[in-house]
């Protein structure tokens, strides 16, 4: 998920760029899906009744809330060397089966974004 995040950080679409998000970051939610989010949802079709985006925004809000500092699932220690803990039990198969399903839908969003490039690259070529 943070991959996909960073690739539509790095998006050409003018909308993503103006964000001028650092694509170092390793916090999810706090520094990529909370700039990147307005943006997608802005171009998603106001008469939609999908609620994709906003289970997608639960979802990593969930898990930024797990790993507010960007290193529980790359890492198996916190900074000072203990174990990382969860205060309640997860299903990881479920876990992994969303994971994916976010991906998916990020990666559909990327593609939304080249193509909005592609056609703004356009417009500026014609005049």
């Amino acid at each position: 998920m943070e991959l996909e995040l960073k690739q539509i950080a790095s998006s050409k679409y003018s909308k993503i760029q103006d964000l001028k998000i650092n694509r170092g970051t390793h916090l999810i939610y706090k520094k990529l899906w909370k700039k990147v989010y307005p943006v997608i949802e802005a171009e998603n079709d106001v008469n939609n009744q999908d609620h994709t985006g906003k289970n997608v925004n639960d979802f990593i809000e969930t898990l930024g809330s797990i790993d507010f500092q960007g290193d529980f699932f790359r890492y198996p220690t916190e900074f000072n060397h203990q174990y990382h803990k969860l205060s309640n039990a997860i299903d990881p198969i479920n876990v992994l089966k969303c994971i994916r399903a976010v991906t998916n839908v990020l990666e559909g969003c990327d593609a939304m974004f080249d193509h909005f490039a592609d056609d703004e690259a356009e417009m500026y070529t014609e005049n």
